[in-house]
């Protein structure tokens, strides 16, 4: 949502069997802005269907309330009544979530601002390096592994979605970077006129500005991307 960083290497353990090509390679400082708004694309997205569907499902579980206080002839109506402030509740937590949980991302990532990346992207792959720590207040700065560490979730989907998470110094010794292979079912990316999302499923978001990168490169991406992964190389619909 989100540049969250892994300390990973890059190693080959045969799974490409193709020419690796590097499409576009730039550097770009971290937006809070920039971030908040791809997140508003992914939530647009793959959110609010979900969202809208559950509350679908919760008034129709209020109607059947209603209709069995309507119908009941005992008159002990105290488990209807019960469920359907329970559903209403439910309901409200529903639709305020996507709200939420973009003001609390708007909270949690300010510490990123000044902290620039670099952005490498393949045509089987893309690599996100971390170039500069902004610092923080008391004069620290982010330690991006100790983040990875406590923020991790998803384990198995990591490791299906491949996302590089190994520590062999004798095959990469530099700064914390994140791969995601573009091969696995599990990664999309969303396109929109100033921004990559990049979305591995059950794990992760990342907002890579197009300005980092030349407009040849821009689209040589697009064009080898949307090939390549086909309906997961999206285009936003306005």
């Amino acid at each position: 949502m989100l540049d969250k960083m892994f300390d990973e290497d890059i190693y080959d353990d045969g799974r490409s069997n193709h020419t690796e090509e590097l499409l576009a390679k730039g550097q770009y400082e971290s937006d809070p802005e920039q971030i908040l708004n791809g997140f508003k694309v992914f939530q647009k997205k793959y959110v609010y269907k979900g969202v809208v569907f559950q509350l679908v499902l919760v008034a129709l579980a209020i109607a059947s309330q209603v209709l069995a206080i309507i119908s009941d002839t005992t008159g002990d109506i105290m488990m209807p009544v019960v469920l359907i402030i329970v559903c209403v509740f439910l309901g409200v937590n529903l639709a305020l979530r996507p709200f939420n949980t973009m003001k609390n991302l708007r909270k949690g990532i300010q510490y990123l601002t000044g902290t620039i990346y670099e952005a490498e992207i393949y045509n089987d792959k893309i690599k996100i390096i971390t170039v500069y720590d902004a610092p923080l207040e008391n004069g620290e700065t982010v330690d991006t592994e100790k983040l990875a560490e406590s923020d991790k979730k998803g384990l198995e989907a990591v490791e299906e979605a491949r996302i590089d998470n190994t520590d062999d110094e004798e095959e990469y010794d530099g700064p914390p970077a994140t791969i995601i292979h573009l091969d696995s079912h599990l990664a999309e990316i969303i396109e929109t006129d100033e921004l990559y999302i990049v979305y591995v499923k059950k794990v992760n978001i990342f907002v890579i500005p197009k300005n980092a990168f030349k407009p040849y490169e821009v689209q040589a991406v697009n064009e080898k991307l949307s090939n390549i992964m086909g309906v997961r190389f999206k285009g936003l619909e306005c």
